[in-house]
């Protein structure tokens, strides 16, 4: 049985001009960390887990695809634009963070498309990681 995640900060995705809202879980915890997405048999394209001051991600132990948006550091709003992407990554695989990216979001694999123009909005994030 998958471990409940709990989806607690409301946030804004803009893709190519096209805003949607989304349920971000900011992992600052240890365990959060660590265990990501993990186990989870399904993700909702209004749903996210943002990780701040991350620098690589992996998807050991992953059921599903899931694109990595590597974020920019966050301005006064909490506004985070997306420096790189690793699109439908797989289970069993590792992606580092290129540079300039702050820390990253992991969503439903086809959520940012290659080559679009992104951005994640997650009001009350700071740029050192706490909210």
């Amino acid at each position: 049985m998958a471990r409940e995640i709990a989806y607690v900060s409301p946030g804004r995705l803009v893709v190519d001009g096209t805003a949607s809202d989304v349920g971000c879980h900011v992992a600052t915890g240890f365990f959060d960390r660590l265990l990501g997405l993990m186990g989870q048999p399904e993700i909702a394209t209004s749903e996210m887990m943002v990780f701040p001051r991350c620098r690589s991600v992996h998807t050991f132990w992953m059921r599903v695809r899931i694109d990595v948006a590597w974020l920019g550091e966050p301005d006064a709003d909490g506004v985070m634009p997306v420096v790189g992407l690793a699109p439908s990554l797989g289970p069993g695989r590792v992606a580092v963070a290129p540079r300039g990216a702050w820390g990253c979001a992991e969503a439903k694999a086809g959520t940012v498309p290659p080559g679009s123009t992104a951005f994640l909005r997650l009001p009350g994030l700071l740029a050192g990681g706490s909210r």
